[in-house]
């Protein structure tokens, strides 16, 4: 049963990343910031599974540029 309730959560956050990378016009990826621990788990097994990617400002140089975010603070991607 967890692990179909991990794969909904990872099939709904993926949906969302990809929804906001399609429709914005300034995409710095999906932010985790105050996320559940179960959607963090959901979006680590993304990562696992090479469907999306972890970035930060030591990836690059403003990877939340014009978005006010606080240096530190990890951005999810969707692989492209």
């Amino acid at each position: 049963m967890a692990e179909s309730a991990n794969i909904f959560r990872m099939e709904s956050l993926l949906d969302q990343i990809c929804d906001q990378y399609l429709n914005s016009r300034d995409f710095n990826g999906y932010s985790l910031y105050g996320v559940d621990e179960a959607m963090r788990g959901a979006a680590a097994s993304l990562v696992k599974e090479d469907l999306a990617e972890v970035i930060s400002e030591k990836d690059y140089l403003t990877p939340t540029s014009g978005r006010g975010q606080a240096e530190g603070r990890r951005r999810i991607s969707c692989r492209t």
